[in-house]
C-alpha cells in the first residue's frame, strides 16, 4: 500500500500546484521524473543511499529551524 500511496501523492501534488521534492537512489524511479527537485544518490547500496538521504534531511531540518530563529539565539547555541 505504501508504494501505491507514494505513486499517487506526487502526481496529485503536481496537479495541485504543490512543488514536489523526491530524494531518490538506484535508477530514480517514477518520482524522479515528476519531482521539481530531485537530490538523486547515484548508488546501488540501500545503506549508502539511506545514510545520505538521512544526512540531507538533517541539513534541511537544521536550515528550517535556524531560518526561524533570532540571530542572537543562533550565535549562543552549539548545533
Amino acid at each position: 500500500m505504501r508504494g501505491l500511496v507514494n505513486a499517487r501523492a506526487a502526481p496529485w501534488a503536481k496537479e495541485a500546484g504543490i512543488p514536489v521534492i523526491a530524494v531518490t537512489g538506484f535508477s530514480g524511479g517514477r518520482s524522479a521524473d515528476i519531482a521539481d527537485v530531485n537530490p538523486h544518490i547515484a548508488a546501488d547500496n540501500y545503506g549508502v543511499i539511506e545514510d545520505i538521504h538521512q544526512s540531507l534531511m538533517h541539513i534541511l531540518a537544521q536550515h528550517i529551524r535556524q531560518a526561524h530563529m533570532d540571530e542572537a539565539v543562533i550565535s549562543q547555541r552549539k548545533f
